[in-house]
């Protein structure tokens, strides 16, 4: 087209429009003929490379009407609007082409069909003396005429449009402003809300306290009130007993002088007498306290005498088993030969000792196990520790490829549905990359442009007469927006040094708490050993999110994990790590219940020398049934029952015992 110079010629499909209803028949007549270039005159001698219609205005005849045949109507008689150098052509293609209205019976007005003659339908469908052609979308010009149409219609809607929009924009911003104050109303009325409700509060809990004086108050008129009939039958006596004494004083004055005398005897009798009671009372109360002494040497010796008598009764026992032991020896002896006795206990002995070697062999293997085991098992968890940003890339890559494949697919669907080939798009392309001063050119920059181009198209439908007003509002929008965005920024970034400070100071803290600690527990744990080594190690190198192991070597042993201890090393290790961390942040109490239980005498007696120097610091209060722990105590405090079902608390003061004991013993 373009070396014809027939690049910009018009079509046919643009200067024809037909009665609405009627396109897809005109469109199934015509077929391909509608995409036909409009031109005055074309050469006959040289022929395009493709397929091509060239409808020729030069040639055209006179115009003539269409009578109806055999009252047939011509589809030429629907078209509304064609241009003057169209008439003839479209006339030449439509002659013969006649309506076949809905109501119509097809069969009979085929009958009636001459040579060259059609029926048409609105669906498209045609019809000829001899053949029926159903119409179906055969390319991508079906439904051009239709399409034009409400392009036309939309367009005498846009300017409408375009003010309705205008309006519409106004209107949201109104109503911006609205709810910009709206909000900063409900900040107001949020503050103020808050401040009712701390006063609310404030008003309850005075309610509440009045309400507990209320409380109080009634409480006390109560009392007052049973005070208050009882000091009135009080008085009621008191006034009978006046008028007996009234009358007694009566009878008394007349022997005043007979009763002084005897007053002054008694008062010196009454001198005497108390005189005596003091005494009693004292002798009282040295019996009193005689009988508490020997109360408790009393429960002192039966608790003793308990306790012989059970291990007298456990010695008898084992002194029978023992006796029938020996029977049976003496007979199993008498009946077996010394000889074939030593034979058998030297091989007893030397397979003993082979199985104890061989048992020192399996343990020492099995140590180098636990060893090999642990140190796999460390570096499996740091693998694990160094795996999971490695699966956080990989799900991100993964994610991104997911991405970049559905961004493809859509692209491929919409190359798909527009006409463009992928040559020509290339093309474009290498057009793009050259006239760019980068040589390259991104799918972002592209969309973009293209979105320029179609705002930019949009924009020149109707002037704006409000776009000074508008682009004054939008400034001072953006303006507001960029001091709120930099504001924003300026806190982010503000909260991201706090952050990073945080951090910063967090782990500083963190190590040099957690270096102390160490460093306390492996001397507390030297000091309740009398040797060896412990250590916390961290498993990871991230302190404020890693694990914590504990390892522990006490003197003579090889293991470096407390799960090789026993139970008694497992609650010294234990103590030493409550101790250390109470040397980094001494408490004024601590509770301990049973923690004794599982340490023999020699391990006690260093956990008790830990507890007497963890006390200048630190009262300790413990649950313990171990005498050498209760030893320690300064005071006992202890639960006991006399009677079945009944408990009493018992007191008792070591000092005060210890001085009573003294006093006895000197006594």
């Amino acid at each position: 087209l373009k070396n014809s110079g027939l690049e910009n010629s018009a079509r046919i499909w643009q200067s024809v429009s037909i009665q609405s209803g009627w396109e897809t028949a005109l469109e199934a007549v015509l077929g391909t003929r509608l995409n036909a270039i409009v031109h005055s005159e074309i050469s006959y001698k040289s022929k395009p490379p493709a397929a091509l219609t060239i409808a020729v205005t030069a040639n055209a005849l006179e115009l003539a009407e269409q009578p109806a045949s055999n009252h047939k109507t011509p589809l030429y008689s629907l078209i509304e609007k064609v241009s003057s150098n169209c008439q003839a052509v479209l006339q030449d293609w439509l002659a013969g082409a006649y309506l076949l209205k809905e109501h119509e019976d097809a069969a009979s007005a085929i009958l009636a069909l001459g040579y060259g003659e059609c029926l048409v339908n609105q669906a498209g469908d045609i019809y000829t003396r001899h053949s029926v052609t159903y119409f179906g979308a055969p390319s991508l010009l079906h439904g051009v005429l239709e399409r034009q149409a409400l392009l036309e219609s939309l367009q005498k809607k846009l300017p409408d449009l375009q003010q309705n929009l205008l309006k519409e924009n106004d209107d949201v911003a109104q109503l911006e402003q609205s709810v910009q104050a709206l909000r900063i109303e409900q900040q107001t009325q949020n503050l103020r809300l808050k401040t009712v409700t701390q006063q609310a509060h404030q008003f309850n809990l005075a309610l509440q306290q009045l309400k507990q004086q209320q409380a109080n108050a009634l409480q006390r008129q109560k009392t007052l009130q049973v005070d208050y009939v009882v000091a009135n039958e009080k008085l009621l006596k008191l006034k009978a007993e006046s008028a007996a004494k009234e009358s007694l004083i009566n009878e008394i004055s007349l022997s005043l002088h007979q009763l002084q005398a005897e007053n002054l005897l008694a008062e010196k009798n009454k001198q005497v007498a108390e005189s005596a009671l003091n005494e009693a009372h004292n002798q009282l109360q040295t019996l009193e306290r005689a009988h508490q002494e020997t109360a408790f040497n009393l429960k002192l010796n039966n608790s003793n005498i308990n306790e012989l008598n059970n291990r007298i009764n456990n010695l008898l026992e084992e002194n029978l088993s023992l006796k029938l032991r020996r029977d049976e020896i003496d007979t199993t002896l008498a009946a077996t030969k010394m000889e074939t006795l030593k034979t058998n206990l030297e091989a007893a002995l030397n397979l003993k000792q082979q199985h104890e070697q061989s048992l020192i062999a399996a343990r020492n293997k099995m140590s180098e196990c636990e060893l090999a085991l642990q140190q796999l098992e460390r570096t499996r968890m740091q693998n694990e520790q160094l795996l999971y940003p490695l699966r956080d890339k990989l799900e991100a890559s993964r994610l991104a490829e997911q991405e970049a494949r559905l961004y493809f697919e859509q692209c491929q669907a919409e190359l798909a549905i527009s006409t463009i080939s992928e040559s020509q798009l290339a093309e474009n392309l290498e057009t793009l990359k050259t006239n760019n001063a980068s040589g390259t050119y991104k799918v972002a920059d592209l969309e973009r442009k293209r979105d320029k181009y179609l705002l930019d198209i949009e924009a020149l439908g109707a002037v704006n007469l409000a776009a000074i007003q508008e682009l004054e509002t939008e400034q001072t929008r953006k303006q507001y927006l960029d001091s709120q965005c930099k504001d924003l920024t300026d806190a982010s970034e503000t909260l991201e040094d706090a952050i990073r400070k945080i951090d910063k100071e967090t782990r500083g803290r963190l190590q040099t708490t957690f270096d102390e600690a160490n460093r306390h527990f492996n001397e507390l744990f030297t000091t309740l050993f009398g040797g060896g080594q412990a250590r916390l190690e961290l498993l990871g190198d991230e302190i404020l999110d890693t694990g914590m192991q504990v390892f522990a070597q006490p003197p003579g042993k090889k293991n470096s994990t407390i799960h090789l201890l026993s139970g008694g090393e497992k609650a010294l290790t234990a103590l030493a790590l409550v101790f250390a961390l109470f040397r980094l942040n001494p408490a004024p109490f601590c509770l301990m219940d049973e923690v004794d239980a599982p340490l023999d005498d020699s391990n006690t007696e260093r956990f008790c020398a830990m507890v007497k120097k963890m006390s200048e610091k630190t009262q300790f209060l413990y649950v313990s049934h171990n005498k050498i722990t209760m030893e320690m105590a300064q005071q006992l405090i202890g639960v006991t029952m006399q009677e079945s079902g009944v408990s009493r608390i018992v007191d008792v003061d070591m000092e005060a015992a210890v001085r009573m004991v003294e006093d006895l013993t000197s006594a």
